[in-house]
């Protein structure tokens, strides 16, 4: 500029290349730009400009220049930000693929935010309804889709004003699994609920039904949101055709696409061919009990007063007879006394597990702030307030039925818990069936029956109709006893009492009989009386009585280190065999146990005829017993010793110690096959019989 003012002259230019071209700007108010008033159709093309999806070659072709499969992302042509193209109806299909389809174009949504809003794409041959930004044409924007084309019971074309009867029979054909009248007399989509199906002898349905339908990706699936405005049989359907999963609520009905079939039932139905699962951290409640629910009164969601009142008279009954079972010195009921420890249990350190329950379902919250509902939820709060709601407290489920409840399996039915189970009725309880009722328990079980009904037949049977009845105590004593007469009666055979020391027959009076070793004794203050039409004593015999093996539980046990060694008879007087093969087995009895070939684990005695076991054979020999007790047994030769561990109780007797150390030197073995031959007749057994129980057991210890 300065060189300009001081030469009187200046001059400045943009220069352009050669090779570009340039127009000179015109005036908008002289050349006005093309504008779009209004909307128009279009219809949305893949990228080679075809509105059929089955010619979209964007993934290009192969060497034959064949295009490829129809795959069904290939329904879908659009950009990564959601646009796509279209071409308006006024555009010539036929011209080049460049020409027959528009630049990207968006697609506006009825809510659009970061990460939040709706998003519909439409497919390829949909037709879209296209408005322009400001009248802009070259600034277009979808604003929805729309259907087009002719339904197969719609009304046919009326050109210069024909009369032409509309054919409305195939609405008539569709059935509760069936569809009818829902394809398209010509090219077009038709939508899958529409108002031409009125009346019970078409689709019945008035156009109530409406709602949101997508459709898979080259398949025939879908998903869809139904609503149904029926007047007094409204319903709300959330489907999937995977595996045939849906939510139905309110009033239901079979359907076939718009038509509205027969009645199902009323209420809600959740419904899958596959897997399902029900799950809510903080507590479920399931209950056939009704709330109150209108406009001017609803109560709230946690209030189950049914349920408490249900539990409060189980608990008062549970207390009645757990009272009576104390009371007859019988085992009292744990739910209500305290699990792990009086008055405790894992849902309230400070109550039993019902009473527990019971203030679970008592439960306030605060209403007005989470956090301190939370609060009240963790203190197990039980005061009522105005600010406070019912609520449980803990995550549990409640199943509560106004009637019945039925459950029922066509195999199995597991009931597993960790603390208490508890079956209580204020009637009948019934287990029956058809084939082994079984028992089990790891510390005691109780059975008490009558005490609350004063005069009434009550009692306990137990009846075996067919085989044996058997009742055994493996590791102390059976007590019977009644207030009134004991009957131990025998209707076509006879009646044995064995016992391996005594049999002592007494009564209040002072008269008793006692039957020890090989001594029978009479004692009476009174006389002796004798009546018999004849009478003979004659010298002494013996008659040996086969006693049983008691097998004894492992649930108290501890990995023990064995001790064993190969004799040739019980007791200390039978000699030491060494270096034999042995090995030990699972069997039922010795018999199977010398069959039996596939062993547990085998070894050779030692020079002492000991049977010496490393860690792992030992631990192998223990797992099996604790699945398999009173059936492991060494066998070498023939012989064949049974495995018989029992845990030593320090309140045994001398006399059950000297029983459980000749057990452990191998008399009682065999005792089931004993007969009425005498166990050992080399003196051993009178040898043992000589020593103190207590100095026998260290023996064997040392």
């Amino acid at each position: 500029m300065a060189t300009a003012q001081r030469l009187g002259y200046g001059n400045a230019f943009t220069a352009l290349p050669v090779t570009r071209p340039w127009r000179p700007w015109q005036s908008r108010h002289l050349h006005m730009l093309p504008t779009g008033m209004g909307s128009q159709t279009a219809r949305v093309v893949g990228f080679d400009g075809a509105d059929d999806a089955g010619n979209n070659t964007a993934a290009g072709s192969d060497a034959s220049g064949s295009a490829p499969a129809l795959l069904g992302n290939d329904e879908i042509c659009c950009d990564a930000l959601g646009r796509v193209r279209i071409r308006f109806q006024w555009q010539d299909a036929l011209d080049s693929a460049s020409s027959r389809a528009s630049c990207w174009v968006r697609v506006a949504q009825r809510s659009a935010g970061g990460g939040m809003g709706s998003q519909f794409l439409p497919r390829i041959g949909q037709e879209v309804q296209v408005q322009f930004m400001e009248g802009d044409i070259n600034r277009p924007v979808i604003v929805g889709a729309l259907y087009f084309g002719q339904g197969e019971a719609g009304v046919p074309a009326t050109p210069a004003g024909s009369l032409v009867d509309a054919d409305t029979s195939a609405l008539s054909q569709a059935t509760d699994h069936s569809v009818s009248a829902q394809g398209n007399l010509t090219a077009g989509y038709a939508p899958v609920w529409h108002g031409a199906g009125v009346g019970a002898d078409a689709h019945n349905n008035a156009a109530a039904q409406w709602g949101i339908r997508s459709q898979a990706y080259g398949g025939d699936g879908y998903n869809q949101l139904v609503f149904d405005d029926s007047d007094g049989a409204g319903r709300i359907q959330l489907k999937t055709t995977q595996s045939g999963t849906e939510l139905n609520l309110g009033h239901l009905v079979h359907t076939a696409d718009n038509y509205r079939g027969s009645f199902r039932g009323n209420g809600i139905e959740l419904r899958t061919d596959a897997w399902g699962a029900l799950r809510a951290g903080s507590g479920w409640l399931v209950s056939s009990y009704g709330v109150s629910h209108s406009a001017s009164q609803r109560q709230t969601a946690g209030d189950v007063p049914a349920g408490y009142g249900l539990l409060n008279t189980a608990n008062r009954l549970g207390a009645s007879l757990s009272q009576l079972a104390e009371s007859h010195l019988s085992v009292s009921i744990a739910a209500l006394k305290g699990s792990y420890k009086a008055d405790a249990s894992a849902l309230n350190e400070s109550a039993a597990p019902i009473p527990a329950l019971g203030k679970v379902m008592q439960g306030m919250v605060d209403s007005s702030e989470m956090d301190a509902a939370y609060g009240d939820a963790a203190a197990q709060n039980t005061q009522p307030t105005d600010q406070h709601l019912p609520h449980h407290t803990d995550p549990v489920i409640s199943v509560i039925a106004k009637n019945d409840l039925s459950m029922t399996a066509r195999q199995d039915v597991q009931l597993n818990v960790g603390e208490t189970l508890n079956v209580l009725n204020a009637a009948d309880s019934q287990f029956t069936t058809g084939g082994v009722f079984r028992v089990h328990s790891g510390q005691a079980i109780g059975l008490t029956a009558g005490g609350l009904k004063q005069n009434t037949i009550a009692g306990m049977q137990l009846i075996a109709a067919q085989g044996d009845m058997t009742i055994q105590a493996h590791n102390d004593i059976i007590s019977l006893k009644a207030k009134n007469n004991l009957e131990l009666k025998s209707a076509q055979a006879s009646i044995d009492f064995a016992a391996a020391t005594d049999i002592t027959l007494r009564t209040a009076g002072g008269a008793a009989i006692t039957i020890a070793g090989g001594n029978i004794t009479v004692q009476c203050p009174g006389k002796i009386l004798v009546q018999a039409g004849q009478k003979s004593f004659t010298g002494g015999a013996s008659l040996n009585y086969a006693l049983p093996m008691m097998p004894s539980s492992t649930l108290d046990l501890v990995p023990t280190k064995l001790n064993l060694y190969l004799s040739d008879a019980a007791g200390p007087f039978g000699a030491r065999i060494p270096l034999t093969p042995w090995r030990m087995v699972v069997a039922k009895d010795a018999d199977h146990a010398l069959m039996q070939k596939t062993p547990l684990i085998t070894g050779t005695s030692d020079a002492e005829g000991k049977v010496l076991l490393d860690d792992s054979q030992n631990a192998t020999v223990f797992d099996a017993y604790k699945l398999h007790p009173s059936q492991v047994w060494l066998v070498y030769g023939a012989h064949a010793r049974l495995l018989n561990i029992t845990a030593h109780n320090p309140d045994w007797t001398d006399q059950h110690q000297r029983y459980h150390a000749q057990d452990a030197m191998g008399y009682f073995d065999n005792l089931e096959h004993a007969g009425t031959k005498p166990m050992l007749d080399d003196g051993s057994t009178t040898h043992t019989q000589e020593k103190l129980g207590a100095d026998m057991l260290n023996s064997l210890k040392a």
